[in-house]
């Protein structure tokens, strides 16, 4: 189908269901054809049908720093080790924000530098919260004193559920 593609992941053990993701890769064009495919899927014993990239984090994990590090050509990073702000403005749900990385000065010259940030975002929120919750995203140079005001990535969900639930 134009716009989805589909994820299958088969299980480990025998009686584990083998699970198809139907994804539109963050295009909101597509998502409501996303959940009408899901809807319509047929009801199979050994299969379980999902809506979207899932969130793939443990909370704990992150929060503790044991979360597994993504590698990608020369970069390595962990979510666990990012830090974001929000840009300051009024009534908006949908939020540009600075990643903060500890090596971003390393890592700047890499062109894929900004879609493993938007990889890494989508396995911590989720695909469609992803796109519904961030406009914008800059990187920068992690500060080598800390600042207060600045916020830890595994939070990222707290702060846009908090966010979500201020009046507009």
């Amino acid at each position: 189908m134009p716009g989805l593609d589909f994820i299958l992941v088969f299980p480990n053990r025998k009686n584990d269901k083998i699970q198809m993701t139907i994804t539109a890769n963050g295009n909101p064009a597509y998502f409501t054809k996303v959940e009408e495919v899901v809807k319509a899927a047929p009801k199979l014993q050994d299969w379980k049908f999902t809506t979207f990239v899932q969130p793939q984090h443990a909370y704990e994990e992150l929060e503790n720093g044991l979360d597994k590090p993504y590698v990608f050509q020369d970069i390595t990073l962990k979510t666990s080790e990012l830090k974001f702000m929000p840009f300051k403005y009024n009534c908006e749900k949908k939020i540009d924000m600075i990643v903060y990385l500890k090596n971003f000065t390393l890592y700047s010259h890499n062109k894929n530098l900004l879609q493993l940030i938007y990889f890494m975002m989508q396995d911590l929120l989720g695909e469609k919260s992803l796109y519904e919750n961030i406009n914008f995203v800059e990187l920068g140079q992690l500060p080598d004193e800390e600042k207060n005001e600045l916020i830890c990535m595994y939070d990222l969900q707290y702060y846009l559920d908090h966010l979500n639930s201020q009046p507009l």
